[in-house]
């Protein structure tokens, strides 16, 4: 351990400088004095892996929902909320060389039942692409689909949940494409027309935003490259939050020396007395804070913020039993909503909590 300790204070520094970050500042794990403390609704059953992504949708079918687990390599299907570690089906990306980054599901085809869209990281071939699985007659998931892209889910200003789609190139300068909505059309799944428009200015990566609106005025909402909550109006105003949150323990080398941090989503929801909120993960580095240019956390919280059309104020925090590597908001049948968070524990493995949001 004291190794470990050692090795961190002496690259960290020169792991920060090789990608233009400053040095970590760890911020107390305490959170804000007007924030309470929420507790879980329910602890899932441990996965005997580090799950990398999670999505929840009906991928049967049949009006009940399932969660879409991944640890990297492979996506296992289990009912939502799982019973046990046993999952229904699973699916295992051919080649070693690959890294599952995240998991949406939607119904974009229409046929009645959610497809998974996988986004990956093929290191042979050092490109992005996002795999379409789906669920068979006989209970299997098969790969239906494929196309350069990454996807993501995130909810436009009406609260709608909605996928996007980027595709990254290989300029070292600026990798990042325009991001489109993702669309199914003459049978193929592709970037629609015209390209997401965000108020207060463009955001440059996929795995960086979300909508809120207040009054009827939208906002985007981002984080910044020091893992910042920013919401920006329009007109050109801002609002930066002092509090770190949506840490990415995922992220992937490219192009030289820029990393692209696949980082736990944002949720958008009104809380029961109707103020629109934000939800979003703070992952805690290990090592008292020494380990965060790593990308290595020990621990999280799950917070909510209140929006007042100005800016984010801390609601609650929940604290997680481990690091955080998803987070989505879950439509339960007969209209109930709730939060689902993907925990890493210590001993790698993982386990889904649920929240009352």
């Amino acid at each position: 351990m004291r190794r470990l300790v050692a090795l961190c204070l002496i690259f960290a520094p020169c792991f920060c400088r090789a990608q233009g970050m400053s040095e970590a500042r760890p911020e107390p794990a305490a959170p804000a004095a007007s924030a309470t403390i929420r507790m879980p609704l329910q602890r899932g059953p441990a996965f005997a892996y580090a799950a990398t992504a999670l999505a929840v949708a009906d991928f049967r079918g049949d009006g009940g929902l399932a969660a879409a687990v991944s640890d990297g390599r492979k996506v296992y299907l289990y009912p939502y909320p799982p019973l046990d570690a046993r999952p229904l089906a699973e699916y295992a990306y051919p080649g070693g060389a690959v890294r599952l980054l995240s998991l949406e599901g939607a119904d974009l085809a229409g046929d009645g039942r959610a497809a998974v869209f996988v986004s990956l990281y093929n290191d042979a071939f050092s490109r992005f692409e996002t795999v379409v699985l789906t669920l068979d007659a006989k209970g299997l998931l098969r790969r239906t689909a494929d196309f350069p892209y990454l996807v993501r889910g995130y909810q436009d200003p009406a609260g709608r949940p909605r996928l996007a789609a980027q595709q990254v190139s290989d300029d070292a300068a600026f990798p990042f494409g325009a991001i489109h909505p993702l669309v199914y059309k003459d049978g193929r799944y592709g970037p629609g027309k015209p390209e997401l428009s965000f108020p207060g200015g463009r955001v440059d990566w996929l795995y960086d935003f979300t909508f809120l609106s207040s009054d009827g005025k939208a906002a985007t909402v981002d984080v910044t490259a020091a893992d910042r909550l920013r919401v920006r109006f329009p007109g050109g105003t801002a609002w930066k939050s002092a509090l770190a949150c949506c840490e990415a323990p995922h992220r992937v080398r490219w192009a030289g020396d820029r990393w692209l941090p696949f980082r736990p989503a944002l949720a958008v929801r009104d809380d029961a007395r109707g103020r629109p909120g934000l939800y979003a993960v703070h992952n805690i580095a290990a090592l008292d804070g020494l380990a965060a240019p790593l990308g290595l956390y020990s621990s999280a919280e799950l917070r909510r913020f209140d929006f007042d059309g100005l800016g984010l104020d801390p609601s609650w925090t929940a604290e997680l039993g481990g690091y955080g590597a998803g987070l989505t908001l879950v439509r339960l049948p007969g209209g109930k909503e709730e939060l689902a968070a993907l925990v890493v524990g210590a001993a790698g493995k993982s386990a889904i909590w649920t929240f009352a949001p």
